[in-house]
């Protein structure tokens, strides 16, 4: 059928337009290849590193399937992979002489501070949008009443977060238990992701 009218290169009406928004929830497009907030203009983001897709497939674990590598401590500690101690001056080693499940637990000694603990990357697992469970038990050596943290931090190309975040009153005679689930809402790519541990009280155990 002949056209009514025509703007040059399609007939009107003959196509709708529809905008499409590159930039994530906050941020507004400034520029072609640009997004910056709408609360911090110098805060920006460059298209292409918002949406870059990694080339290494992410694995897909079942719902009850335990992402950590040694979770219960059975392993070979070595002082590196998979759990790594924070701080230059903490000591990490696995006891034998406690446990709540398994044979043996993690130890952490000689933290100057209080975020000195032991951490493993999960990088490889955290994806945006999923949903994830954290479960830990602890025991202090000798001090009562001390806040354990356990949680999850997720760097991405725009900021670090942090998920499933617990903290519970620990002694040193039970073993305390805790168990949280928690969302990734992110709609940037995940960079880093590490899970770890570390008290309210400097120089507990």
């Amino acid at each position: 059928a002949d056209c009514v009218s025509t703007d040059g290169v399609y007939c009107d009406d003959a196509v709708t337009p529809i905008a499409i928004d590159p930039c994530p929830s906050g941020y507004n497009q400034t520029a072609y290849d640009t997004c910056c907030s709408f609360v911090d203009t110098s805060d920006c983001q460059d298209v292409a590193e918002i949406y870059a897709v990694s080339t290494t497939p992410v694995p897909t674990p079942n719902a009850t399937s335990n992402l950590l590598s040694d979770p219960s401590f059975e392993g070979v500690c070595d002082g590196g992979k998979p759990w790594v101690k924070s701080g230059d001056t903490t000591v990490f080693s696995y006891d034998d002489t406690e446990s709540n499940s398994g044979s043996r637990c993690a130890k952490v000694s000689n933290r100057p501070q209080s975020y000195n603990g032991i951490r493993q990357s999960v990088t490889e697992f955290i994806i945006p949008g999923k949903t994830y469970r954290i479960s830990a038990c602890t025991k202090l050596v000798s001090k009562d009443d001390i806040l354990v943290m356990v949680k999850v931090s997720v760097k991405t190309t725009n900021r670090t977060d942090y998920y499933g975040y617990w903290s519970e009153t620990s002694n040193s005679t039970h073993w305390t238990c805790h168990t949280v689930t928690f969302p990734v809402d992110s709609e940037w790519p995940v960079l880093d992701a590490n899970i770890y541990a570390e008290t309210a009280a400097a120089e507990t155990q």
